[in-house]
């Protein structure tokens, strides 16, 4: 079993020193030098849990329940902090109806990076650690990399990953026993290859360990299926049950954890990380897709589900729901699902976007790299907000004039600083990375100055006013 914490401390208790509350910014789990904006807004349909689903790595969390919340920076998760009882009487951080955003710096590195990479000894030594050695694993890792010509730390991941996922050498099934037996994963591996997300990542991060590589499994949620266009650029995303998964994850210093996927699912519903591109955002699902396409003459920007074949989609991915109890000692997978019951007593788990969880999210995301567009992102965030919280711009005003009245009327006093970059990117000026870092964060501030600011009466009005929003 995977879980945080030591071994021997019995119930996972994190350390004070690792704990933020989620009404301020949050530091990151680990440095990364290279990062990429995203902003989620989300939804819950169906789903209870103390752990709550956030891209990685989130950076802010928006709306009334972070005032519940903390991030911790040991295992990189966010958890329950107030007493919000669910329906079974234990102590849940969203249920159905919540809402919030989310905005993430999602580790973006490349190869070249992390090829020169030096590692810290104290890292290599916690994050190598086994409850007992692996020597069968440990020598067809071995072998693996001499097959790949892999050198570099970076080289042996994708090498790795790719001896689980390519060539049919594994397959994925649902309809497998629970590992048991101090020999299971080994004979997994080296006989059986037959499993699911757990075994996989199981395995895979065992064989990193075994060959020095510092790894961890990660557990949450895959990106989910597209259904549709929101406002401005965001597109709109299911997260179901059948999305919930296992994965593996790489500490490289300077640029955080690195995903790698070893699980060949056959409804290619995954991200496969590659050497030209180490955080993918394309399932392999469309990509593939989009390959097909292109290859014949096709028009790239036509919607994924235009062309989508019917895939059967299994009823899920063997995890089972988590007891509150049991995840807050660190048991992250259920027994009778098979969890990881590999002989692997506490280890570190990376609850990076939630845990196994049994219910649905609604996603709405987008990546903007580029300065002016994250500049616009942000002020339409703003404007979003702002009529939502009774402070709607008029319809004659600029956005300076309606940052200038808010500031008159002291619903904020960072807004109309503002004005002039969000101005410029609005109508294509030229916005530098500075420009775009403080309008970003400026536009933080001036969202919560409204909230604030606003009567009971319009923070109680804000959702049926975003919900009438989204219906126009």
């Amino acid at each position: 079993v995977w879980r945080l914490g030591d071994a021997s401390a019995g119930a996972y208790q994190p350390d004070p020193g690792s704990l933020t509350t989620a009404s301020q910014l949050l530091p990151p789990e680990r440095e990364a030098a290279r990062t990429e904006i995203v902003e989620t807004d989300i939804t819950v349909l169906d789903l209870e849990n103390i752990y709550v689903p956030v891209p990685y790595q989130p950076v802010e969390v928006l709306g009334p329940l972070r005032d519940d919340l903390v991030w911790s920076t040991e295992g990189g998760f966010l958890t329950s902090f107030g007493s919000v009882t669910g329906s079974d009487g234990d102590t849940v951080s969203i249920r159905q109806g919540a809402e919030y955003r989310v905005r993430a710096a999602r580790p973006t590195p490349t190869a070249d990076e992390l090829d020169a990479v030096v590692f810290d000894p104290d890292d290599v030594e916690r994050y190598t650690r086994l409850p007992r050695e692996f020597p069968r694993l440990a020598e067809e890792a071995e072998a693996v990399y001499e097959e790949a010509g892999a050198e570099s730390t970076v080289e042996r991941a994708l090498a790795l990953q790719e001896w689980f996922v390519g060539d049919d050498r594994f397959t994925y099934d649902l309809e497998v026993p629970a590992l048991r037996g101090a020999d299971a994963l080994t004979d997994f591996v080296l006989e059986d290859r037959v499993g699911y997300c757990e075994y996989f990542a199981s395995a895979m991060a065992v064989m990193l360990r075994e060959t020095g590589i510092p790894a961890r499994v990660a557990v949450g949620f895959l990106p989910g299926r597209e259904v549709g266009e929101a406002e401005g650029d965001l597109t709109e995303y299911v997260v179901a049950t059948t999305d919930a998964h296992a994965w593996v994850e790489v500490l490289f210093p300077g640029y955080g954890w690195v995903t790698f996927e070893p699980t060949p699912r056959s409804d290619e519903s995954h991200l496969l990380p590659r050497v030209d591109n180490l955080a993918p955002t394309q399932t392999e699902r469309e990509r593939r897709l989009e390959e097909a396409l292109a290859g014949e003459g096709g028009d790239a920007s036509t919607p994924v589900e235009e062309l989508e074949p019917e895939i059967e989609v299994p009823e899920g991915d063997g995890l089972d729901a988590v007891d509150p109890e049991d995840a807050a000692a660190g048991a992250t997978a259920d027994d009778t699902a098979g969890g990881l019951v590999t002989g692997l007593i506490g280890l570190v788990v990376a609850v990076a976007v939630g845990l196994f969880v049994l219910g649905a999210v609604r996603r709405r995301a987008t990546a903007v790299a580029e300065p002016r567009r994250r500049v616009v992102h942000a002020r339409d965030a703003l404007l979003s907000s702002a009529a939502a919280l009774g402070a709607a711009r008029r319809r004659h005003e600029t956005t300076p004039e309606v940052l200038a009245r808010w500031d008159a009327a002291g619903r904020t006093g960072e807004a109309r600083s503002l004005g002039g970059v969000l101005q410029a990117a609005a109508f294509g000026g030229d916005v530098s990375e500075d420009d775009a870092t403080r309008a970003e964060v400026g536009v933080t501030v001036a969202i919560e100055e409204l909230r604030r600011s606003a009567t009971w009466r319009e923070r109680l009005l804000a959702p049926g006013r975003r919900l009438l929003a989204r219906w126009r």
